[in-house]
């Protein structure tokens, strides 16, 4: 069931999508190739219209989407999944757990995709989740087009356990990101991502809670929490499947992988330099973020998905 907040936000999507889609058909009348930098600014457009959405915004959903999408990414075994294909349009793969609430992203670059029919869905949720990081103040992440979709009548879908898990072990999380060709302080980078959004009841299981007081802004107090504040293990709620386990300081939430930044002294190090260095963080994020969403871009989970000759315009 969903929330009385959920049905709302979804209200405000549609009210959002009207207006985007008009200024949208009032300033760029006409369909032709590709314009990079006109999608960045329709999803921009469309993130402005959504921010007070009493769910927490929509550009954390749009960032969660992206990295789903390319976070399956495993280059030794088929399907090869990673950010070409864009297979979370379909079942069972949108109906995972680790999925669930992404519908919301899905549905908003759906009314971009409209407006920029020559964009492929793989291209667009990696975009959007580049503007969404840039919308919350976070820093440009350069764009690079060449993703090809798969075809739903050939589509084989990739495992549920690609994706890293709440509870997974610090080894777990090694190897998984290893598995994706990302190391150590490329893996704790990538999970600063928790700085913005809010975990969902009806989505994870777990409270509606956030990770630090600012989760509409990409900056490095997520951290700094980590570090700062002391976290009081509960277990409540049901995490597909599993009795939800988490650790709480009033209205702030770190789950068990969080705490491995802080406890693990493979990445304590690291995460502490980000704690104290946000520009770094921001550095090593947007460096980790573009190897992991180019990764697939030669070899998808279906067929070859080579990268396009760069023409102008084509980089936004």
């Amino acid at each position: 069931s969903y929330s009385f907040c959920t049905l709302l936000a979804a209200n405000m999507l549609k009210a959002a999508v009207l207006v985007v889609l008009a200024v949208s058909a009032s300033a760029h009348p006409g369909m032709q190739e590709v314009d990079y930098a006109k999608v960045r600014q329709d999803i921009w457009n469309m993130l402005d219209a959504y921010k007070n959405n009493p769910d927490g915004g929509l550009a954390p959903v749009m960032l969660r989407l992206a990295w789903h999408s390319a976070g399956t990414w495993d280059p030794h075994n088929k399907p090869h999944g990673g950010s070409c294909g864009a297979t979370l349009r379909w079942a069972p793969e949108k109906d995972y757990y680790d999925n669930v609430g992404l519908q919301i992203a899905r549905d908003a670059l759906q009314v971009v995709h409209d407006m920029n029919p020559g964009i492929t869905y793989s291209d667009l949720w990696v975009l959007g989740g580049y503007v969404a990081v840039e919308h919350m103040s976070g820093p440009h992440i350069g764009f690079i087009p060449g993703r090809k979709d798969a075809h739903h009548n050939d589509y084989t879908p990739t495992p549920e356990n690609r994706l890293p898990g709440w509870n997974d072990t610090a080894d777990g999380m090694v190897e998984t990101f290893e598995r994706m060709g990302m190391n150590i302080r490329e893996m704790v980078a990538l999970l600063g991502g928790h700085s913005v959004g809010h975990t969902q009841p009806q989505n994870s299981g777990f409270p509606f809670l956030q990770w630090d007081i600012t989760p509409l802004v990409f900056d490095n107090f997520f951290y700094r929490f980590l570090f700062d504040q002391t976290w009081m293990r509960e277990e409540d709620g049901n995490c597909g499947g599993t009795k939800c386990v988490y650790f709480r300081n009033r209205s702030w939430i770190m789950l068990i992988v969080d705490l491995h930044l802080r406890d693990d002294p493979r990445m304590m190090p690291i995460a502490k330099e980000y704690a104290e260095d946000q520009d770094l963080w921001h550095r090593d994020f947007v460096a980790a973020f573009k190897k992991l969403t180019e990764k697939g871009m030669e070899v998808n989970a279906q067929k070859p998905c080579p990268v396009m000759k760069r023409k102008q315009n084509t980089t936004a």
